[in-house]
């Protein structure tokens, strides 16, 4: 895993691969990507807002790593200037699950108090 990085982000990046980047723009040349593909494939995905932004953001990091590798030169990252979509906020309440296994592990450590792991 990617220092930094945990690991639900790694998961939502690459379902951002898998599922839109390469369907939409693996037929393509990394030098032959330009705005005007990133927009269309961000619109298209316009429906899903938060996964449509995730993988701009997704793209505009593999460009710049690409840039900083020499793998695209003298080229601008074509995710600059494409404008996010609004997300909805959500509130999310946990299931009886996820209420059951919280008080679990609560219980867990309560005769030791909490102890903050060493970092």
């Amino acid at each position: 895993m990617a220092a930094g990085v945990d690991g639900g982000a790694m998961r939502r990046s690459g379902r951002s691969w898998r599922c839109a980047i390469v369907p939409e723009l693996g037929h393509l040349a990394l030098s032959a990507v330009d705005r005007s593909h990133v927009s269309a494939l961000h619109y298209r995905m316009r429906d899903k807002p938060y996964r449509a932004n995730q993988t701009v953001g997704v793209l505009a990091k593999m460009f710049s790593l690409a840039e900083a590798w020499g793998l695209r030169k003298d080229s601008p990252n074509p995710c600059r200037f494409v404008q996010k979509y609004m997300e909805k906020k959500c509130e999310r309440f946990l299931t009886d699950e996820e209420f059951h296994r919280l008080g679990q592990v609560l219980n867990e450590i309560e005769p030791d108090g909490w102890r903050r792991s060493p970092q």
